[in-house]
């Protein structure tokens, strides 16, 4: 259970009971990860980028994570609940993708045990000793190391400035252009994996203005990089 060896490894709640249908965790008193954080502390994301480095290196049998299928799949279950989508910019995006998705397998990053969700509400920082935790490992899977990094890079608003300081710290050594290029063009994938997902659960949603604005701006910004 991945959130049993993330507590092991330092950077977890502990599990206290686990059952087919629910999960008893420690209490922490933590508040959700911000970019002003982020920005104003420079050891939280030498953590975080830590504890990804880290649970890339776990060994096992995974779920290998498909965006191309994912993606589909929220896009036919918008589709037939008749969500109003913005429909030229993603038929354009659905034709690009799996062309994009075969250039970025290319680029021969080995596939790692990827925790595919990392959002904000899901990377935890302590009150008390700022120690940075993530949580809910449900949609993790195999994938691109750089998925990850880019979804840090996405969730939190993270300028260009911060491409090349988060790959230095993954890869412990200086990078090159071409792979702060590789890691600007998985940033378009992890949008596009926020508005299908948007599009899918607006039923659920307060599909408000700002909400429609959002979504038509992640997808220019990813279309952008992909045409």
């Amino acid at each position: 259970m991945l959130m049993k060896k993330a507590a092991e490894d330092g950077f977890g709640p502990s599990v206290l009971y686990n059952s087919e249908h629910y999960i008893l965790m420690d209490f922490l008193d933590a508040a959700q990860l911000s970019t002003k954080i982020i920005e104003s502390n420079p050891k939280v994301l030498i953590q975080l980028i830590g504890h990804i480095r880290r649970y890339h290196q776990w060994q096992g049998r995974w779920d290998t994570f498909d965006p191309h299928s994912q993606i589909l799949v929220y896009y036919k279950r918008a589709y037939d609940a008749k969500v109003q989508m913005a429909d030229a910019k993603v038929e354009r995006v659905l034709n690009l993708l799996p062309h994009f998705l075969k250039s970025l397998r290319s680029e021969g990053r080995l596939p790692v045990l990827s925790h595919i969700d990392l959002h904000s509400g899901n990377v935890l920082i302590h009150k008390g000793n700022e120690k940075v935790g993530i949580i809910d490992w449900e949609n993790a899977g195999r994938f691109d190391p750089y998925y990850d990094l880019a979804s840090v890079v996405h969730s939190f608003r993270l300028d260009d400035a911060f491409l090349e300081k988060i790959l230095a710290l993954y890869h412990q050594e200086p990078v090159s252009q071409s792979a702060i290029e590789s890691l600007k063009r998985m940033t378009a994938i992890v949008k596009l994996w926020d508005v299908f997902w948007f599009y899918a659960h607006a039923p659920d949603l307060e599909f408000n203005e700002e909400l429609s604005n959002k979504i038509e701006n992640y997808l220019e910004a990813a279309l952008l990089v992909m045409e």
